[in-house]
């Protein structure tokens, strides 16, 4: 994998997903370091190195961590609530959990 190129992992991605019936959504990944996961504030101070810190809310987690819930988030109103309360726990998460921690627009 190392020698292939993001484009190239994508659509190979996209080409397993689409065969397999799973539905996959590419996320814009501007800002997601420095945006905060619980309040939404974006400054770039939020971020100092692997440390994540909200200015505005005082929220303290890893920054990688951060990032990605924040990806994960932009990907979610894609499912809408009622598939997300009804589906299976398979991968260590209730959806439940994930609608109350966050507030998720319906699509």
């Amino acid at each position: 994998l190392s020698h292939w190129t993001y484009t190239t992992i994508f659509d190979k991605l996209e080409d397993i997903c689409s065969t397999s019936g799973v539905q996959i959504e590419q996320v814009n990944p501007t800002y997601t370091s420095q945006r905060c996961s619980r309040c939404g504030w974006v400054r770039k101070s939020n971020r100092k190195g692997k440390q994540f810190k909200c200015k505005a809310c005082s929220f303290e987690y890893d920054a990688d961590l951060n990032a990605a819930k924040n990806i994960a988030l932009e990907g979610l109103p894609a499912i809408s609530k009622s598939q997300r309360l009804l589906r299976a726990n398979r991968k260590g998460f209730y959806w439940r959990e994930v609608v109350q921690e966050c507030i998720v627009s319906e699509t």
